[in-house]
């Protein structure tokens, strides 16, 4: 694991330059659907490979000097960052993108991270397209959105799915014919049902304290099924 000083490093010196965040907001405001016109400047062959990386390598590195530091404004400046980077690759791109909905999520995330909570909330509030989004992704846009409804709902059916416990997901795996990549998936996906649960059953335990000292619900389950 890096040290504080390396992350600090790091950061600084790939949020100071700006070219390639120039290029990739330019290359995105003039495609359309995904295709550059004919007449578009060269703005690098690798540009959407090269947008990715940046953003996934400040995503890291922001994430790791914020878990030993805390929060700065130079672990914003990254998130910003990367958030404008993957935002790159989703505007005006390719509809039929299998990475559509991912990269439109880290974007989001990203920029809720640096403090932008209402352009997180943009890229998802007008957007009627299927973005072919995993599972973990629909609840976490459910989250931006500050659906609540929908995002208890969406985890609760989720959760309750006999198919995502973990017995199950053992029993698949030890089978003749297991699909590592799909329970991976599944995993994956729970694991982010799970939290993104666990973190509005704490909230509402605090404002049920709160607002009514008996009568609370004694297990997560129960709070769950009485939504």
């Amino acid at each position: 694991m890096e040290t504080i000083d390396e992350l600090t490093t790091f950061l600084t010196t790939a949020t100071e330059d700006d070219g390639l965040l120039y290029r990739g907001v330019a290359w995105s405001l003039m495609r359309e659907k995904g295709v550059l016109p004919t007449n578009a400047p060269s703005l690098g062959p690798m540009i959407e490979t090269d947008l990715a990386e940046y953003g996934f390598a400040l995503l890291r590195g922001s994430m790791a000097l914020r878990a030993q530091a805390g929060a700065s404004d130079l672990t914003n400046k990254a998130f910003e960052c990367a958030a404008i980077a993957f935002e790159s690759l989703v505007r005006n791109g390719d509809p039929k993108s299998p990475d559509r909905g991912f990269h439109r999520t880290i974007a989001a995330v990203a920029y809720h991270l640096a403090g932008f909570s209402a352009l997180a909330y943009s890229l998802f509030n007008d957007v009627t397209d299927d973005l072919n989004a995993s599972p973990g992704e629909t609840a976490i846009r459910h989250l931006i959105l500050r659906d609540l409804g929908q995002l208890r709902g969406f985890v609760r059916d989720w959760l309750g799915d006999q198919a995502h416990e973990d017995g199950e997901i053992v029993k698949a795996l030890r089978g003749k014919e297991s699909d590592i990549d799909e329970a991976l998936s599944a995993i994956l996906n729970t694991t982010i049902c799970r939290a993104l649960a666990c973190f509005d059953l704490r909230s509402r335990r605090t404002n049920l304290s709160q607002s009514r000292p008996r009568g609370c619900c004694s297990s997560p389950q129960s709070a769950w099924r009485t939504t």
